[in-house]
């Protein structure tokens, strides 16, 4: 698999391409319904296959080039994915305390 198909499936797990066996809800789903037991369970199963993220920040990349360049031993993604872990879990704990329950 080359690099853009890779790409291809991340983007599809993230968003969640319409297949005919799984269409989007159009709206939220009340918590403990069937419905969102299965989003729930297909979120994990997609991060557990492939956990990397992407965004586009080009002040973020900067930052992270410098320090990889200056700093011995730095790590842009344990930098980066300690952040965004930090601020999920601020922006949602409850969905945060369900995952570590898991």
């Amino acid at each position: 698999m080359n690099e853009r198909e890779r790409l291809g499936r991340v983007a599809k797990g993230l968003f969640g391409a319409e297949t005919p066996d799984r269409p989007r809800p159009t709206q939220p789903q009340p918590a403990g319904s069937v419905a969102e037991a299965q989003i729930w369970g297909e979120s994990i199963r997609l991060a557990e296959e492939e956990p990397r993220i992407t965004f586009v920040s080009s002040k973020v990349k900067a930052i992270l080039v410098y320090l990889r360049r200056t700093v011995p031993g730095v790590s842009a993604s344990k930098i980066t994915a300690e952040i965004v872990e930090d601020a999920v879990k601020q922006k949602y704990p409850e969905l945060w305390r369900r995952l570590s329950q898991e």
